[in-house]
């Protein structure tokens, strides 16, 4: 399963690599960058001995004898402005706003007039979760977002917990595609850092 191609990197066509193994210096690296995030799929792997990515974080490194090797999960693309409604009566519209760079995310959850920050918000490759804790009648709520992004679409489950009662539900929701932004350039807010 393994095929060798003696091609020009820049112009190569690398949609079909899901592990992508590159021994190449840091400014080559960086010029790369681009290219890897996108055209290889997300969760494709992206692994480099001995040279970063610059201001793009490895999800892991190592040390293999005397070298540093880097991993990097290839993440989706999930910044931008997304909403779905929720079922009944009382679900009304949810509008989540996500603000990317690299594999890193924020954003915000609003419903109705109710607007949440989001908690220990995570992408693994094309896997988004993320948690709001809000109150609900003197209780404290929380729901646990877990979901695939495809495209412009998210689908996956909620779990809401008030007390010692949990909840599973499912939600869809689908992103306004003139929103979406290139998670090199990240976050629209220049005055929030990264950390």
């Amino acid at each position: 399963r393994v095929r060798f191609v003696e091609q020009n990197f820049f112009v190569s066509d690398i949609r079909e690599a899901t592990v992508m193994l590159i021994y190449l210096f840091p400014d080559i690296n960086i010029r790369l960058r681009a290219k890897f995030l996108d055209e290889m799929r997300p969760g494709s792997r992206l692994v480099s001995n001995a040279f970063d990515m610059g201001d793009w974080g490895p999800d892991a490194t190592s040390n293999v004898l005397a070298q540093r090797v880097y991993l990097w999960v290839i993440p989706a693309n999930a910044s931008g402005t997304w909403t779905w409604k929720a079922p009944g009566k009382a679900g009304g519209v949810h509008t989540l706003e996500i603000d990317q760079r690299y594999q890193q995310i924020r954003g915000t959850l609003r419903r109705g007039s109710v607007k949440a920050e989001l908690a220990e918000a995570s992408l693994a490759g094309d896997r988004i979760a993320f948690a709001i804790e809000e109150q609900a009648g003197g209780v404290k709520a929380r729901r646990e977002f877990a979901g695939t992004v495809r495209g412009d679409a998210i689908t996956g489950t909620i779990v809401s917990r008030q007390g010692a009662r949990a909840q599973g539900s499912r939600w869809r929701a689908v992103r306004d595609p003139s929103t979406r932004r290139p998670v090199e350039t990240g976050y629209q807010n220049a005055d929030l850092l990264w950390h």
